[in-house]
């Protein structure tokens, strides 16, 4: 009776993990943000503490002109904003950390 009980628990609880579906979790946090002006159609930006290319973004947005900014050179301490328009424009710029993991949540039933 004890070998049944026993095997009912495991069964349960092997059934309950399958019915589990990983889902990404997004954190996102804002590491760096300022003002620069481009000289000679580019700047670099350097870091406060390094993080990995492949989990921030920059966001960019020219101040008082219409002008193209794109970023280059992406590494763990720095970045460098670029235009082939405007050899010397102004802008803002926001980097932010996105870090994601899965984590197992309870899948809905479907009716």
């Amino acid at each position: 009776m004890k070998k049944l009980v026993l095997s009912l628990i495991l069964i349960s609880g092997f059934i309950r993990l399958y019915a589990q579906e990983p889902v990404v979790a997004e954190k996102n946090s804002i590491v760096s943000v300022g003002e620069a002006t481009l000289q000679n159609n580019e700047w670099l930006i350097e870091l406060k503490q390094p993080i990995d290319p492949d989990k921030y973004f920059v966001m960019l947005t020219p101040v008082n002109s219409n002008v193209v900014l794109y970023v280059t050179q992406k590494t763990a301490a720095s970045f460098v904003v670029k235009s082939d328009t405007q050899p010397n424009a102004d802008f803002q710029y926001m980097v932010v950390y996105r870090n994601r993991k899965e984590v197992l949540v309870e899948s809905e039933k479907k009716e």
